[in-house]
């Protein structure tokens, strides 16, 4: 049995130092969380929003605090980071032909592929929106191509499918119509996996399994209708955890406590 472990939105934040310890004391405390009950898995997964204005001290900070970890990391981008200063503080992670920070994982029945999503610059979607290009598009179909004959679990930010919260429903991706076209035609997608939500979801879209996690740092509320994104205050942080066993996969939702 292989266990991916997957964490969201940690948005170490270095707007100032009280802010910076904070993101950083919550992020030190669910490693030291993982350490102590789940040390048996095999990758961890960053779903993007590892910084929360894309800055370099904010990537050397994470650098610091994932330097116990010795597993596989994963990480990938969202909305908040920026794609330069994440590659000059991790230079080991090199992006793919094109630039952008994908990358795929195969396990015996399972292919994991981690897409980027971030876009820069914003300069004709909404900020904080996620955006596939025809490069990135073409990139995800030669690895579902390569992947025909495994069950594909999709990794990436910003979901492509709705949740029902009407304000994180407007800054998904996109171009979602894009991406389900590019996948429709192949048969191995079996889940997706997003972060940028804050909240444990799950549900089916467009004939789609998908999930989200709680985020590291802070929670949204769950208020379906409101034009603006809040903050939950005093909720525990979480992260996910998925479970290849044989053909079969179970999702469990962690709290850190």
């Amino acid at each position: 049995m292989k266990q991916i472990i997957v964490f969201s939105d940690i948005h170490l934040n270095s707007a100032t130092d009280e802010t910076l310890e904070k993101s950083s004391q919550k992020l030190e405390k669910a490693i030291a969380h993982l350490q102590s009950n789940h040390n048996d898995f095999d990758t961890l997964v960053f779903t993007g929003d590892l910084a929360n204005s894309g800055k370099t001290d904010e990537y050397k900070a994470l650098r610091n605090l994932v330097s116990v970890i010795n597993k596989p990391i994963k990480f990938m981008l969202g909305n908040h980071d920026n794609r330069e200063n994440f590659l000059d503080i991790f230079p080991g992670y090199e992006p793919d032909h094109n630039g952008f920070l994908q990358s795929n994982e195969s396990y015996e029945y399972f292919e994991l592929i981690f897409l980027d999503t971030l876009k820069d610059p914003y300069d004709d979607i909404p900020i904080s929106c996620g955006y596939l290009c025809q490069k990135r598009l073409e990139w995800l179909g030669e690895k579902l191509e390569e992947a025909a004959n495994k069950k594909v679990i999709l990794f990436m930010h910003h979901p492509a499918f709705t949740t029902g919260m009407q304000a994180m429903d407007r800054l998904r991706l996109k171009n979602s119509h894009d991406f389900f076209s590019s996948i429709e035609s192949f048969h191995n997608v079996h889940h997706l996996v997003s972060g940028h939500i804050h909240r444990n979801i799950s549900g089916l879209y467009e004939g789609y399994n998908f999930s989200t996690f709680k985020s590291v740092n802070q929670q949204m509320v769950l208020k379906f209708k409101a034009d603006r994104v809040e903050y939950a205050s005093g909720e525990k942080s979480g992260y996910g955890i998925i479970l290849l066993d044989g053909k079969n996969y179970t999702i469990h939702n962690e709290e850190v406590y």
